[in-house]
């Protein structure tokens, strides 16, 4: 090799160390995979630590998140309804199929809400109008040990009425002491928050949020089953956990309306989403 050129690659090199304070030699014994720094600990990315192999981030990134495992896709379902496509034609309603009791109606879009359909009860008083899953109110999808969210975003009726939107045993009955999980607002309570609400079989735990639902309002809803606990969300934001009188049976999605007047009340529906994952297939 020329002797200009070795001296050449010489100074090149002690003016890198000057510049960069790193060594040739602490420059060519970093790890090959980028993990690790010149001190062998893990390379921070956006302010996070690398990852344990087969892990996945989990939760709100600068507040130090926790990891999960990272689901293979065949394990995962994951699937919406934002109630553009499907008609009452065929006896269910948006792209699930989603069954009905009584009135349902796919109506104009409203800002940010592309897809929306009502359910409505008669006029008479303590009527019910419910929407499900499934061919039978009696056929439940969740098996009571899973784990699951389930989100709707729903709208309220400005009229006096009793409200469910979650899981639950039987949606064409009234709540009651059914087995379930979910939010409910009952203006007959009278309730003033939207309140979350678990049981299993006898008098339901139900506990106020701070968000008082407003007739005008579209509310994103989540009920998420983890081990031991359920988790209520309004908005993506944890408003509570319940953590007793949880159902024990096997659960269908639905929502429900109940009116306490003789007068037809609608639910608007705009949106539903079940994530599910650790299935066997």
């Amino acid at each position: 090799m020329p002797t200009d050129f070795l001296r050449l690659s010489r100074l090149l090199e002690r003016l890198h160390a000057s510049l960069t304070g790193v060594t040739s030699d602490q420059h060519h014994a970093r790890s090959h995979d980028h993990s690790n720094a010149l001190d062998g600990s893990p390379i921070a990315v956006a302010g996070l630590p690398n990852l344990t192999q087969n892990k996945i981030w989990a939760g709100d990134p600068t507040n130090r998140p926790a990891e999960e495992d990272a689901y293979a896709p065949e394990s995962v379902l994951d699937i919406f309804d934002d109630f553009i496509s499907g008609s009452l034609v065929s006896g269910g309603v948006g792209s699930l199929g989603w069954n009905y009791s009584a009135d349902a109606v796919l109506t104009a879009q409203a800002a940010n809400h592309p897809g929306i359909i009502y359910i409505r009860t008669t006029a008479v008083l303590n009527n019910r109008a419910y929407m499900y899953l499934l061919k039978s109110v009696s056929e439940n999808i969740l098996i009571y040990t899973d784990l699951y969210e389930v989100t709707f975003i729903v709208k309220i009726p400005t009229a006096d009425a009793k409200v469910f939107i979650g899981v639950i045993d039987n949606i064409s009955a009234a709540p009651g002491n059914q087995s379930r999980a979910g939010f409910e607002f009952d203006t007959g309570v009278p309730d003033t928050y939207w309140m979350m609400c678990a049981g299993d079989g006898a008098a339901p735990t139900r506990t106020a949020t701070d968000i008082a639902p407003n007739s005008m309002v579209y509310y994103k809803l989540k009920v998420k089953k983890l081990t031991t606990n359920y988790e209520f969300y309004i908005a993506d934001i944890l408003k509570g956990t319940l953590t007793t009188n949880l159902p024990s049976a096997n659960l269908n999605i639905g929502v429900s309306i109940e009116t306490l007047e003789e007068d037809k009340n609608k639910l608007y529906v705009d949106f539903f989403r079940l994530k599910q994952a650790g299935i066997t297939r």
